[in-house]
């Protein structure tokens, strides 16, 4: 390609094809370089601003993950359902559960996918909309039986926090401890260790 076009491409979806070259192969340093470059030549470019989001999101850029998902709604021919839901993601990692809930649901208008739906469910649950979370979070709809005992103890953690039954929803976080990682806790439910802290007796309610 390079040899055909020369390294200064005036076309700039080559480079969105050569920056997915190189995040399938694993380069994502380079990747990002590219994707970069891209931007650069073309400020609309849906598949840069979305990738660039979704690199700043996996090492924990949140503001910057949603800088770049919220110009890629003005760009060119946006994949609406994937760009809401990665949106949403990242308003439920920077705890703004609203917005999360907002662009999640709007994610559901045009991509029906069992993740979001997961998602909802937590983000209704953490919210203690025990109803609402049920339309959405099923332990049934989960895959490894980890899922499932993460899903259940979310669902019964959750809704005793709300009834202040601070006993109950300790035992059913620490349900959780042992899987937290392993079913992408961060991503499902961020605030699980403030709930935990919260529910967990204090100094001196400990030696009583």
């Amino acid at each position: 390609m390079f040899g055909i076009l020369g390294k200064d491409m005036p076309v700039s979806q080559y480079l969105s094809t050569y920056a997915e070259v190189l995040i399938n192969l694993g380069d994502s340093v380079q990747a990002v370089s590219v994707l970069e470059e891209n931007i650069r030549k073309n400020p609309k470019a849906f598949y840069a601003l979305f990738q660039l989001g979704r690199f700043a999101f996996d090492r924990g850029d949140f503001d910057e993950a949603e800088s770049y998902y919220l110009k890629a709604l003005q760009s060119d021919s946006p994949n609406m359902g994937p760009l809401y839901r990665n949106l949403g993601l990242t308003y439920s990692r920077k705890t703004e559960r609203d917005k999360a809930i907002v662009a999640l649901e709007k994610s559901l208008e045009y991509w029906d996918d069992p993740q979001i739906r997961n998602a909802l469910g937590f983000l209704y649950s953490e919210l203690g909309q025990a109803e609402k979370a049920a339309q959405y979070l099923s332990p049934e709809n989960a895959g490894s039986p980890e899922e499932v005992a993460f899903v259940q103890a979310v669902l019964k953690g959750n809704q005793a926090l709300g009834k202040s039954d601070f006993r109950t929803a300790l035992s059913e976080y620490q349900k959780i401890l042992p899987i937290y990682e392993e079913v992408d806790g961060k991503t499902k439910f961020p605030t699980f260790y403030a709930c935990l802290l919260y529910t967990s007796p204090s100094p001196r309610d400990r030696t009583r």
